[in-house]
C-alpha cells in the first residue's frame, strides 16, 4: 500500500488505542448493528423482541459488542498487516468478526444464565440445556460473524483506499504549496458573481 503507519503491536500496551482502530470499530459496530434494527423496524418484528428489554441493557449489549469489536480490529490490525497485502487484511478481519461472534454469544448466554440465576435461584437453568443452547449458538455466531468480518473487512479496505487516496492528493497539493481545492490550471481565482 505505499504508505508509512504507526500502528503498535496490539501487545505493545492494553491502554494504547490508535484513532483509526477506534474509528473502524465504532463504524463496525454501529453497521453491524443499524441493518438488523432498521430490517426489523421496517418488518414490525422490533416492537415485539425489544419490549422486554429496556435503554440499560440495550446499551450495555451495544457497549459490550463494540468493546470486543474494538479489540478484534486491534488484533486484525497489529502487526502493520494494513501495510502487507489485502488478502492478508481480509483473512484477519474474518477471523476477527468469527470470534467477536462466538464471544459475544457466549457473553450473553453466560449473562443471560447469571440474571436467571439470581433473580429466580429457586427454579435454576438446566446446566446441560444452557451448554446446547451455548454451542449451537456460538456455532451459528461463528459462522455469522465470519461473514459479517468478511463484508466489513472488504468494506473497510475499500474505505482505506479511499481515505489514503485523498490524503495523497491533499499531500501532493499542500507539497506544490497550492491550497485550494480547485486544481485546474485555467481556474478563476474570483468566484463567479
Amino acid at each position: 500500500m505505499g504508505r508509512s503507519r504507526s500502528l503498535a503491536s496490539a501487545s505493545a500496551s492494553v491502554t494504547t488505542v490508535s484513532l483509526e482502530t477506534w474509528t473502524l470499530a465504532t463504524f463496525n459496530v454501529t453497521v453491524f448493528s443499524l441493518v438488523p434494527i432498521l430490517l426489523g423496524h421496517l418488518g414490525g418484528l422490533l416492537s415485539d423482541v425489544l419490549d422486554g428489554l429496556g435503554t440499560t441493557v440495550g446499551l450495555v449489549v451495544f457497549a459490550y459488542l463494540w468493546m470486543l469489536t474494538l479489540y478484534a480490529i486491534r488484533w486484525a490490525l497489529a502487526d502493520g498487516v494494513l501495510d502487507g497485502s489485502s488478502y492478508r487484511l481480509v483473512l484477519r478481519g474474518s477471523v476477527a468478526g468469527a470470534l467477536v461472534g462466538i464471544t459475544f454469544v457466549l457473553g450473553l448466554v453466560a449473562g443471560g444464565f447469571l440474571v436467571q440465576t439470581v433473580t429466580n435461584p429457586a427454579d435454576p437453568f438446566p446446566i446441560g440445556a444452557l451448554l446446547l443452547v451455548g454451542a449451537i449458538a456460538a456455532g451459528v455466531a461463528c459462522v455469522v460473524g465470519l461473514a459479517v468480518g468478511l463484508v466489513l473487512s472488504l468494506v473497510n479496505l475499500g474505505l482505506l483506499r479511499v481515505a489514503d487516496a485523498l490524503v495523497a492528493h491533499s499531500s501532493a497539493t499542500d507539497a506544490d504549496g497550492d491550497t485550494s481545492t480547485d486544481t485546474r490550471s485555467d481556474a478563476d481565482p474570483t468566484p463567479d458573481r
